[in-house]
């Protein structure tokens, strides 16, 4: 006879793909509420259950699932996320704790008696909890499928117990479940069936085998089975199956080509079979009615993450060195990355008013980075992306650093957001700031919901910022996972003065930038795994990005524009080039890299084309480029070219819509020169440098900017400079004292 160690290590290497939450015990589940529903001995079993949203109701459906580990281990947070998913479809979801051998030296047996013992505990308190006596479903994977199975054998109870309460479920949902454990028309089980000993057991192999006592009337069952799987065989299912059916009773047994024991697990690896077999049960349970049909198509959530000065070769993908960024990583493999991606200004403000509005920002008065000094900031008059959504009836949320001015007038909750949560403007705008002489800057205040909720923010509290402002949008996220909705989390970081919780500072080995870079990531990873454990990640757009590149002048604090010529605050490459990431499964590709040139102003009106939303009143400059942004074949940008602003409305810059040709316009900029940034928090000195004449550079072969080619495609540049007066006419050029027509004013406040 074989060890029986050996079953036991099957089963538990069958689970080590799981994440570290759905293998811990005791399980902590947030939203779920625990009942005690048996005690034996010093032991305490807990059903947690996951209610569905909206007001209580009487006679809900159940399903209860019990998780797998070979009658020996595991946890009932396996099946967290298909109870949070199902529980968002209206059903009451239940993941059921029970008596396990490593835990409390139980039998099979045992397991068996616990899985009737819950059901029965259901039924007896239904009234209580609302449910439907006559509408409980048993589910439960590996281990777990075999016990759901066994409650309809005959006896195995608790001793003790009254059986006067029925304890055989409505319906079974199993996955790669345990069904036959002796032989049973010519079918002798393999895999675990080879250690079926009735002392390890507790009771003879038939007496614990379902197959061998199925009868008419047995509840409707699904059965979900990898055929590569060789701890528990798929012919023990089809064996069952056709039993089943031989009774008369509905039993389907789904199979899934090349797939082994725990495919069907909630995982950050492949995903597919869980989202399958999700789908699937979803089906099964509407055909009972236990739950209604799925409603037309939602509208996409849409998530916007906009970091602070990341670089462009700041990422993994991008090229980033020293240290990892593996959910970034991911994103980029699950969508498509953007290696011509432009912010339409270099500068905080600036940039965040033209994502957030679709306008360049001088049309609508914003320049420059705005202070704590100012008294204006964004017009109530225009239409921003949460105004947007919310004509579609979306949740709208933000965290994170707002800059659009910090008088009550302007800021996120007059401005669309129905929660936010996060700075007025920049992190170093504080007393700490290196440069500043005492008195510059005010207490940097922390804002929640247009009220300041902390007066004075410390270096302590802001190292805790990328995980508090990450918890606000997962928290978002579950809350709003049945209505369609818009987040905007725009991180504070890397911006200086960085800042990277306990958990990263030291982490990366590359220094503190390093640190908050992963943490950024790990900020990454929480928002897809959220998406995944709500069943939200095919139904959501995720665009991830920077407001600018990086603050160079910050050295070993600053972040890397790769082979992109200079950084933040100049309209060359390094300024404005910035990493994009897109996800939208079935509708953005996966694994693709567009060299495509588009703006963040292009995405207002994308967006808007994608829930049907009306565009705003005003004119706007960005245009609907969703069939660039899908990589479809013969898509043409529909702009006639891009333009850069900086500073007080100088322009510097313009770019043909294809992103092939740049002009760069005579004016100064700031540069180090080839020397070295600062240190440790301290920037170098810029040195100013001045372009004297307009110089056209070949992006497709130079996009580091290094050969002026203007003599060689005089055209090129007669073409751009017609442009330029163009874009001089509507919006102005303080370079050439041009005041243009289409300028809107900012909102303004008396001082």
């Amino acid at each position: 006879m074989r060890n029986p160690s050996l079953t036991l290590t099957l089963f538990l290497a069958a689970l080590l793909h799981l994440p570290a939450a759905q293998t811990a015990y005791p399980p902590v589940m947030a939203g779920a509420h625990a009942e005690v529903y048996k005690k034996v001995g010093g032991t305490e079993l807990a059903l947690y259950i996951f209610e569905p949203a909206g007001p209580a109701q009487e006679n809900r459906p159940t399903i209860v699932f019990f998780f797998g580990g070979g009658w020996s281990s595991g946890s009932p947070a396996q099946f967290e996320p298909q109870c949070r998913a199902l529980a968002a479809r209206g059903i009451v979801a239940i993941t059921a704790d029970y008596r396990v051998a490593t835990r409390q030296k139980a039998k099979p047996l045992d397991c068996v008696a616990d899985a009737k013992s819950a059901i029965r505990w259901l039924r007896t308190h239904a009234a209580r909890l609302g449910l439907d006596p006559k509408r409980i479903a048993a589910a439960g994977g590996s281990a777990g499928g075999h016990i759901a199975a066994a409650t309809l054998v005959p006896g195995l109870d608790e001793p003790g117990e009254s059986t006067e309460i029925n304890c055989r479920p409505d319906a079974l949902v199993l996955f790669n479940p345990g069904l036959v454990l002796a032989p049973l028309n010519g079918y002798t089980p393999t895999g675990f069936g080879t250690n079926l000993a009735p002392e390890r057991l507790g009771a003879e192999p038939v007496a614990l085998s379902p197959a061998h006592h199925v009868t008419r009337g047995a509840p409707p069952t699904i059965i979900f089975h990898g055929d590569a799987d060789t701890t528990i065989p798929i012919a023990g299912s089809e064996m069952f199956t056709r039993v089943m059916r031989t009774a008369g009773n509905r039993c389907e047994l789904v199979r899934f080509p090349g797939q082994a024991h725990g495919f069907f697990n909630f995982s950050r690896a492949d995903n597919r079979p869980y989202h399958e077999t999700l789908a699937a049960t979803d089906a099964f349970l509407v055909s009972l009615g236990y739950l209604p049909p799925p409603l037309a198509p939602r509208l996409p959530n849409v998530i916007v993450i906009l970091t602070d000065d990341l670089g462009y070769g700041d990422i993994g993908v991008y090229g980033a060195k020293g240290y990892a960024t593996p959910h970034l990583d991911q994103l980029a493999q699950e969508g498509t990355m953007f290696t011509n991606f432009h912010v339409s200004q270099p500068v905080c403000s600036a940039s965040r008013a033209a994502l957030l509005t679709g306008s360049y920002s001088n049309r609508i008065g914003i320049h420059g980075a705005l202070g704590p000094n100012t008294n204006h900031g964004l017009n109530a008059s225009e239409t921003t992306l949460p105004e947007m959504f919310k004509t579609r009836g979306y949740a709208t949320g933000m965290a994170g650093k707002w800059h659009l001015g910090h008088h009550a007038p302007f800021l996120p909750n007059r401005h669309g957001f129905d929660e936010s949560i996060g700075l007025p403007y920049s992190n170093d705008m504080w007393p700490y700031h290196p440069e500043a002489k005492p008195g510059t800057y005010p207490p940097l205040p922390l804002y929640e919901d247009g009220r300041i909720i902390d007066p004075n923010v410390t270096p302590a509290t802001m190292s805790e910022f990328t995980q508090r402002f990450t918890a606000r949008a997962v928290s978002f996220i579950t809350r709003n996972r049945d209505r369609p909705f818009f987040f905007y989390l725009a991180h504070p970081m890397p911006h200086v003065p960085l800042a990277a919780s306990a958990a990263f500072k030291g982490r990366s080995g590359a220094g503190l930038y390093g640190d908050v870079i992963m943490e950024l990531d790990w900020s990454m990873g929480e928002i897809m795994r959220t998406l995944e454990q709500n069943d939200l990640t095919r139904d959501t757009i995720v665009i991830f990005t920077s407001d600018n590149g990086p603050w160079l002048s910050y050295g070993n604090h600053a972040g890397n524009a790769g082979p992109l010529r200079e950084g933040k605050g100049t309209a060359w490459e390094g300024g404005t080039r910035v990493p994009c990431l897109m996800r939208w499964p079935g509708h953005i590709p996966a694994n693709t890299v567009s060299d495509t040139y588009v703006m963040t102003i292009d995405l207002l009106p994308t967006l808007a084309r994608l829930i049907e939303a009306p565009l705003p009143s005003l004119p706007i400059d960005g245009l609907d480029v969703w069939p660039l942004l899908t990589s479809q074949a013969g898509a043409i940008n529909p702009h006639a070219g891009y333009a850069t602003w900086y500073n007080q409305n100088e322009l510097q810059s313009v770019t043909s819509a294809d992103g092939h040709w740049k002009l760069l316009l005579a004016h100064t900029y700031r540069s180090l020169g080839g020397r070295p940034g600062g240190r440790d928090g301290v920037p170098a000195k810029y040195e100013n440098r001045v372009l004297k004449q307009p110089t056209l550079f070949d992006l497709e072969r130079d996009r580091s900017e290094t050969t002026d080619v203007a003599a060689a495609h005089p055209d090129v540049v007669q073409r751009l400079l017609a442009f330029a007066e163009t874009c001089r006419a509507d919006l102005g050029d303080t370079l050439t004292q041009r005041i243009g027509t289409g300028v809107r004013a900012p909102g303004r406040i008396t001082p």
